[in-house]
């Protein structure tokens, strides 16, 4: 019965100290808690925002063109005459030096076309011969007739003397005219004769003309029968096989391309610039080059720009423009689709996030800040402004800038280099008022740490505290496990 008791008074003894511990630590932890509590609520009063230290930054400004790329060199190599392919040396894909043959053609009908071209020359020649002989002939006949003339008329003059004086009959002096004019007449006919035969010359020296060109024209053709390159570069495309007829061209249908050479060591990409971009650019502007299939960009050189508008298949239109690309060794392939970033600014101010710099009318500006400010116009409704931290207050500051981007803007006035601006989020800078109170994020997991370092340690000293007795007294223990109060 006595243990019994005993038993009971130790339960009793612990249950009592477990209270006694138990109501010191909530003496000391509840009114820590209210404290951290009611700086949280503090706390989370004011915006959480994110700054940035004003530093000189550059600021490029671009335009954006689609392109597509090709080779700046390349020949479409077509055939002059229509005749039949009979070997093709090279395959696609295959590099060729400049005056490489790489089309041969049939020329067994262009071979014989010459010779027909060379028989036809000769027997125009001969007609030629024949007819200056005629000519000589009939001329040499024309000076014998005039002889024949002139004696007849001198005959009829000095038959008209004695006529009259009567020493000739009238008989005699009609004769004369008579011989006279036949002369004359025969004299007048071999004339004409002679005129045409100097036509007839003159025919034949055409024909022989005609002749030779033919000949010159059927070795032409003869010589279009082995095509050659102009130009070192890759097949590109080799459109026809061997056996295949080609057709020559007109103005109004082309003929028949049977393979295209290109010269990969220097790319172009011909960009498309709409109407408000050309007036921007300008050759020798450095270009950022974006090529579908590489993963890296190129850097390249605006070489040219359009001066005639072109029309879109989508009823809008263009101008084109030559982009040299800077390939440094890579080998790049033709046809491929680009977009172009052209450089027409680059600035070197003060960078700043686009969503920093906000507009906002003047008349919501606070007066303190709108008072003899040089950058606040007072003829205009909106004025650009950014928000600068100082002592935990977020300060509206009107701002002149010079240039902006989708990301980065240049602010020239209104901040000084060092200066922290607050640069969003943009929820936020949307509602910020001049002299609210703002946290910046590092700043509130500083505090957060600071907090928790606190709790914890009051709570060590809060065990610390449980370590001892409620009326001072301090429990130990002796060498053999005995405990004792002190």
């Amino acid at each position: 019965m006595r243990k019994f008791i005993q038993v009971i008074k130790w339960i009793g003894g612990i249950g009592l100290i477990v209270a006694i511990v138990c109501g010191g630590s909530s003496v000391f932890v509840i009114p820590k808690l209210m404290e951290f509590y009611k700086q949280q609520q503090k706390m989370n009063a004011s915006p959480l925002v994110e700054t940035q230290v004003a530093e000189v930054g550059e600021l490029v400004r671009t335009i954006s063109a689609p392109g597509s790329v090709r080779p700046n060199r390349e020949v479409q190599l077509s055939a002059r005459v229509a005749a039949k392919i009979e070997e093709l040396p090279y395959e696609e894909g295959e590099y060729v030096e400049a005056g490489a043959l790489v089309v041969r053609l049939d020329a067994s009908d262009l071979r014989a076309a010459l010779e027909g071209a060379l028989a036809r020359k000769l027997a125009d020649e001969a007609g030629l011969k024949a007819a200056e002989a005629t000519l000589v002939s009939e001329t040499r006949s024309l000076e014998g007739q005039r002889s024949a003339l002139k004696n007849a008329i001198l005959d009829w003059e000095r038959n008209q003397g004695l006529f009259e004086t009567g020493d000739v009959s009238q008989a005699v002096l009609d004769d004369a005219r008579t011989a006279m004019e036949q002369a004359q007449a025969a004299y007048d006919a071999r004339q004409e004769s002679l005129e045409s035969l100097r036509a007839n010359v003159e025919a034949a020296r055409a024909r022989v003309a005609v002749a030779e060109a033919d000949v010159e024209q059927a070795r032409e053709n003869l010589r279009y029968t082995e095509i050659t390159t102009p130009i070192s570069g890759y097949i590109t495309a080799l459109n026809a096989e061997e056996g295949e007829l080609v057709v020559t061209g007109t103005m109004n249908n082309a003929g028949t391309v049977i393979l295209t050479i290109a010269d990969l060591s220097e790319m172009i990409v011909e960009a498309r610039l709409s109407e408000v971009d050309v007036t921007r650019v300008k050759p020798g502007q450095t270009v950022e080059v974006h090529i579908n299939g590489y993963d890296n960009e190129f850097a390249g050189t605006l070489k040219r720009v359009g001066l005639q508008s072109k029309p879109s298949s989508d009823g809008t239109t263009y101008f084109d423009a030559d982009v040299v690309l800077h390939l440094d060794g890579t080998r790049m392939f033709a046809g491929l689709t680009a977009n172009v970033d052209i450089v027409v600014e680059t600035l070197e101010e003060i960078k700043l996030p686009s969503q920093a710099v906000l507009d906002k009318r003047v008349d919501d500006l606070p007066k303190d800040v709108r008072k003899d400010n040089p950058l606040i116009d007072p003829d205009e409704s909106f004025v650009q402004v950014v928000f600068i931290l100082e002592e935990g207050k977020a300060k509206i500051r009107p701002v002149e800038v010079s240039g902006t981007t989708v990301t980065d803007t240049a602010v020239t006035q209104g901040i000084e280099l060092g200066e922290v601006v607050i640069t969003g989020p943009f929820v936020t800078l949307q509602d910020l008022a001049h002299n609210d109170p703002v946290r910046i994020e590092a700043d509130e997991a500083e505090e957060e740490t600071d907090a928790d370092d606190t709790i914890l340690a009051e709570e060590s000293d809060v065990d610390d505290a449980d370590d001892s007795d409620p009326n001072g007294t301090e429990t130990v223990s002796d060498a053999d496990g005995a405990e004792a109060s002190t």
